[in-house]
């Protein structure tokens, strides 16, 4: 029977193994960007209404053309050739660009005329754009005051089924359009989404890879000797491998959050995994390989059940959300944490016989752990120690209560991306990438005249307010037709493409709307101002709604920060109930407060002077899954002080055994996953740069916390009560 068990352990874990990895090629990557920022509120449910309307090309594709020069006639041609060739494309609702443009009908010198003539060769191109553009329509030239860059408008209206066919197309038609000195990029919301899951994907690989291979190197400095190591890592890394098959058992995709897991996973397995080994090396009982592995897992199995569950009901905690990325990344996080749990124990003990052999003469190194003395001086300094924690806690306090919650697509982006500088080109130069549509009031071209004066006042705010966006309604078209004081005609409005009409005009609910096309609000403090005043609009007379991503990007994310805000501090509550219940004592509930609040503080007022005072989403969730892990160590030093009280000693005594025993591992294990997560400082996304800085610096914090603060307030008299 003894036999038997580790043998039936061994099989199963091998079946594992081999089922995930067969499973692999299944695994798949969620591209609709979206779902990460809707949140279930009325903005997002608003936006997907609209997107679901079959007879409205609600998608919109920007194709920049940028010239290291003003563009010659050559490359006026070019740009009229790829604004054809678009156009010719089945699931192409219509293109909008220089090439397509007409001047108004009532136009002194080109009435109704094309802004680029058939002969470019032997026209002043430059004379037509200004006449063009001061034209009293306020219609745009799409093309940039240097004259070096165009954009080409593309209203997308083809199947969804189709839309990967379409790409293709698209990205085809744009590649046989480059030529040297021009440099064509597309952007748009069908085309980020799929931008920033490409390199997120590389991302996966890397740093799993690379922050594995980093932690392993790092193992074997500390440690000394490759059993240890192994030991140490090879349990970590299947759990970390493991986690994958957690993805396929429930079907979900890896998005842009879930993709963290299997790292974080790696992270807390390597942390159990070294206080094992170590617990294992400096073991003085059993006289056996076998005994001493069975003492290991009694004694710190336990916590390591512990600190599972705690880090479980962290991830648990991000599913108060109602965004269902991150509901899924809450499931999924719990369950691979969980099973991480088990499969650590596991191949623990499958490995200890072939690996626990002669390992008491290798030892980590000495200077990482706390000097003998320091137990003695910390406790005899508790109350010095207690208050400056106290403070700093305070100061944090003040600092992240300040914080703004603030969510910038593009930074979501990767630095290198083309996009991301497209995005930015098209911002400055042409307005923005993103829709704002206003439902307004409107009978028809038949109604009251009040109703276009209405229309004419709420279409002239829109472009008062944002003068550089492209403003697309019934009014600009009257404007173009030369009547600006009269709506078109029914044989007017028959003239312009049928999906441009739908888009305009609601006959069914008597509504027409006003397109604006703008910045992500938060790129920056004035375009988060300009979009304010631009909402203020729906406040006017007539205007039934706004909707489109600004509103979302504007709305939703702030939405999910206040929901996983609530989420940690329900992390935080349960968790420290669940440990005082643990280790049963009700004043451990006070006690854990400090030292695990604190690291969370800290990390939040550090995004007031590093990150322009703004908290986002992803730094919630840092903050959150941090939590999770960094209330570890406290875990395993409360562990080793309650072993050392029963064992017989005085509470001074077992504070400083348990200092002094448990601050090689706890800084051994914080300078592993310190070092495999530095690797996301390599990473072409700011916002996986920031995640991977607030997980270490809370570690780091909650590492001097757990081995000064907390002995501390364990050591004071109210706290044994």
């Amino acid at each position: 029977m003894a036999l038997r068990r580790p043998l039936i352990a061994g099989l199963l874990l091998a079946l594992l193994i081999g089922a995930t990895g067969a499973a692999l090629p299944s695994l798949r990557f969620d591209k609709q960007i979206s779902r990460a920022f809707f949140s279930g509120g009325q903005h997002s449910e608003t936006y997907k209404a609209l997107l679901a309307r079959a007879d409205r090309p609600t998608e919109q594709l920007l194709v920049l053309v940028q010239g290291d020069r003003p563009f010659s006639a050559e490359n006026y041609e070019t740009i009229r050739d790829l604004s054809l060739n678009l156009e010719l494309i089945d699931g192409i609702a219509g293109v909008l660009s220089v090439a397509t443009m007409r001047f108004p009908r009532s136009h002194p010198d080109h009435p109704g005329a094309p802004l680029l003539p058939l002969a470019l060769e032997t026209t002043d191109i430059e004379s037509r754009l200004a006449a063009f553009e001061n034209a009293t329509t306020g219609a745009r030239s799409f093309m940039s005051r240097d004259r070096k860059k165009a954009l080409i408008v593309v209203a997308v209206s083809s199947d969804p089924s189709q839309k990967h066919i379409l790409a293709n197309e698209i990205d085809s038609t744009i590649a046989l359009a480059e030529t040297d000195g021009l440099d064509i990029s597309a952007t748009g919301e069908s085309v980020i989404g799929p931008e920033i899951v490409d390199a997120l994907m590389e991302d996966l690989i890397v740093f799993n890879l690379v922050g594995g291979f980093l932690a392993f190197v790092a193992a074997c400095l500390l440690f000394g000797n490759l059993k240890l190591v192994l030991l140490a890592c090879c349990p970590a890394f299947l759990a970390a491998f493991l986690s994958l098959g957690v993805f396929l058992l429930l079907g979900w995709p890896i998005t842009v959050l879930n993709n963290v897991v299997p790292v974080l996973v790696l992270v807390l397995a390597l942390a159990d995994s070294v206080h094992l080994v170590l617990f294992l090396r400096d073991d003085a009982k059993g006289t056996t390989v076998q005994a001493r592995a069975k003492h290991t897992l009694q004694a710190v199995g336990p916590a390591c059940a512990l600190t599972a569950i705690t880090t479980s009901l962290a991830f648990l905690a991000v599913g108060v959300t109602q965004n269902d990325v991150l509901q899924e990344l809450a499931i999924t996080g719990a369950l691979a944490v969980f099973a991480a749990y088990i499969i650590v124990l596991v191949a623990f003990a499958l490995m200890v016989p072939l690996l626990g052999r002669n390992t008491k003469a290798a030892s980590t190194k000495n200077w990482l752990a706390m000097p003998p003395a320091a137990a003695q001086t910390i406790l005899a300094n508790r109350n010095l120690i207690v208050a400056t924690g106290l403070v700093i806690l305070g100061a944090s306090v003040v600092a992240a209560s300040q914080l703004r919650p603030w969510f910038e697509l593009n930074n979501n982006l990767p630095e290198t991306s083309r996009v991301l500088a497209a995005n930015n080109t098209i911002s400055e130069d042409f307005g923005g990438v993103f829709r704002l549509w206003y439902t307004v009031d409107f009978v028809s071209g038949d109604g009251p005249s009040e109703d276009w004066d209405r229309l004419r006042a709420l279409s002239d705010m829109v472009r008062q307010t944002a003068p550089d966006a492209t403003v697309l309604s019934l009014v600009t078209y009257a404007d173009w037709l030369g009547h600006p004081d009269a709506p078109p005609t029914p044989a007017e409005l028959e003239e312009l493409p049928a999906p441009v009409l739908a888009s305009l005009i609601d006959p069914q609910n008597g509504t027409t709307a006003i397109i604006a096309t703008v910045p992500e609000p938060m790129r920056n403090a004035a375009t988060l101002e300009q979009h304010d005043a631009l909402e203020a609009i729906v406040r006017q007379d007539g205007v039934r709604s706004l909707t489109g991503m600004p509103m979302v990007l504007r709305h939703e994310p702030a939405g999910i920060v206040r929901e996983l805000s609530f989420g940690l501090g329900l992390a935080c509550l349960l968790a420290t109930c669940l440990i005082a219940l643990a280790f049963r004592s009700v004043m451990l509930i006070p006690v854990l407060i400090l030292p695990n609040v604190l690291p969370l503080a800290v990390t939040a007022a550090a995004l007031y002077p590093f990150y322009g005072g703004h908290i986002t989403p992803t730094a919630m969730l840092a903050l959150t899954v941090a939590f999770g892990i960094a209330v570890d160590d406290s875990i395993h030093f409360l562990n080793r002080a309650v072993r050392e009280r029963q064992g017989g000693q005085s509470v001074s005594e077992a504070l400083v055994v348990a200092i002094n025993r448990t601050s090689r591992p706890m800084i051994v294990t914080t300078l592993l996953i310190s070092l495999g997560i530095s690797v996301t400082f390599f990473s072409a996304f700011n916002t996986v740069k920031l995640f991977g800085g607030m997980l270490i610096l809370t570690f780091l914090t909650a590492l001097a916390a757990d081995l000064f603060v907390l002995p501390c307030l364990l050591k004071m008299k109210w706290t044994r009560r």
